[in-house]
């Protein structure tokens, strides 16, 4: 075979490689008439929630009664934030040095049975809703945070999460 017949192959394999790239962008690109409706919806749903913190502080005037905690929350945000605000029986927390991936985390209950557990990792965190607080005392106890939520407490308790 010939260098040009090589090069002409190359050339050929990449021009269809491209092609097919193209039409699948293509065919992966949103109607803007259907874009659009999402966006109206989701704005007129996003205006109903406010997050910042002086909305928060008024709905609190309210009620700041840990008992009345809504079990969901229009973003995470909102969600830390309300959860930040409450009166609450207990209020603990505990950090970690960098030998996790757990920075820190926080523990808020109003009954001292159950309570909200917000976790700080290096690039997320996370909010756990009725983590029982004999969980969060060993929790953070343990000297390997990760390995202990890893093992006991992920994916069995109601979870709000964002990246940071």
């Amino acid at each position: 075979m010939t260098n040009k017949y090589l090069i002409f192959n190359a050339f050929l394999r990449a021009s269809i490689a491209i092609g097919f790239s193209i039409i699948l962008l293509l065919s992966c690109r949103e109607d803007p008439k259907s874009t659009n409706e999402f966006s109206k919806q989701y704005n007129a749903t996003e205006s109903n929630y406010s997050t910042n913190d002086e909305d928060i502080q008024n709905e609190q005037e309210v009620s700041s009664d840990c008992n009345n905690v809504p079990h969901m929350f229009p973003n995470f945000k909102y969600a830390q934030n309300y959860i930040r605000s409450l009166d609450w029986n207990l209020i603990d927390n505990v950090k970690f040095d960098g030998n996790s991936w757990i920075l820190g985390a926080e523990y808020y209950s109003c009954d001292e049975i159950t309570g909200y557990f917000i976790i700080k990792a290096a690039h997320k965190s996370y909010i756990h809703d009725s983590l029982e607080v004999e969980l969060w005392n060993r929790f953070k106890k343990t000297s390997e945070p990760g390995r202990y939520y890893n093992n006991y407490l992920r994916g069995k308790y109601q979870m709000y999460d964002r990246i940071e």
